[in-house]
């Protein structure tokens, strides 16, 4: 079995963007951005993703005015694909074996460092934590039969605060400050909304 595929995948446009790739031939998408607005990209494509049974391409965006024009964007929200009059560009900084190296999912972000990430890991997920790596950086600090300490090196997203608030009870944060402080606002609020609800 393999997991089940919920609502549009974008697996339907994956041929012809890797026939692309393969041929170093600019495309010309359709796009419904987020908020739904409508853009058409030409796009020199370099790399496919797949994560969490959606499709992700990441390419170099010809009309983006920003310095910062390799971008990540999702299959399922392409309309259409034609072939692009442009010639292929090569983005000097995109290196396909690093894109995604401190990134959780999909996530990539330009000119951002990375975090260093200390969590405290505790009860049986320690074993678990030892056994799948909750990231690609992850390093074991100290490691007993009650707890264990890890290294992550992460970008700072949406993504990370999930991952740790997914881990419950059995995660602390032990480092960064700035991290910890966010994941306490969080918890705050959703304490909030459940201790207020009288229903």
């Amino acid at each position: 079995q393999i997991g089940e595929m919920y609502n549009n995948t974008g697996q339907q446009w994956l041929e012809k963007i890797y026939t692309a790739i393969t041929e170093r031939q600019p495309i010309k998408i359709y796009y419904t951005n987020y908020g739904e607005s409508s853009s058409i990209r030409n796009c020199s494509p370099y790399l496919l993703k797949e994560y969490r049974n959606k499709w992700y391409l990441i390419g170099y965006v010809h009309e983006i005015k920003k310095p910062e024009k390799t971008l990540v964007m999702k299959l399922s929200r392409i309309q259409k694909i034609e072939d692009s009059s442009e010639l292929f560009i090569d983005d000097p900084k995109f290196h396909a074996e690093d894109f995604f190296k401190y990134a959780l999912g999909v996530f990539h972000m330009h000119g951002v460092e990375p975090i260093d990430v200390h969590l405290k890991i505790t009860g049986s997920i320690i074993k678990l934590i030892s056994e799948d790596k909750i990231h690609s950086t992850q390093e074991i600090i100290s490691k007993n039969e009650n707890e264990m300490v890890i290294k992550i090196q992460v970008y700072n997203t949406p993504e990370l605060k999930n991952l740790i608030l997914s881990l419950g009870e059995n995660c602390e944060i032990i480092e960064p400050k700035i991290l910890k402080e966010e994941i306490k606002y969080i918890i705050k609020n959703i304490s909030h909304k459940y201790m207020n609800n009288n229903n």
